[in-house]
């Protein structure tokens, strides 16, 4: 799901759509969220410490591109 979303945000890049591709971020955004509270829940420790590292990078990234 995550790869999709990101193929769609690579083709509203090319075609320069701006609103789409924040709609798409936040979506991501929130989408990764769940998955991080989804594996907590079911306690699933190494899956949990990938899923947020990836999180905080992606966050990291979207800080230092707005910025």
């Amino acid at each position: 799901m995550l790869i999709l979303f990101g193929a769609v945000k690579v083709i509203l890049n090319q075609v320069k759509i701006e609103k789409g591709r924040n709609i798409l971020t936040n979506i991501s955004i929130v989408v990764n969220i769940a998955i991080v509270l989804i594996l907590a829940m079911t306690k699933q420790a190494y899956a949990i410490v990938i899923a947020f590292l990836l999180l905080v990078i992606k966050s990291i990234l979207l800080i230092k591109n707005k910025l």
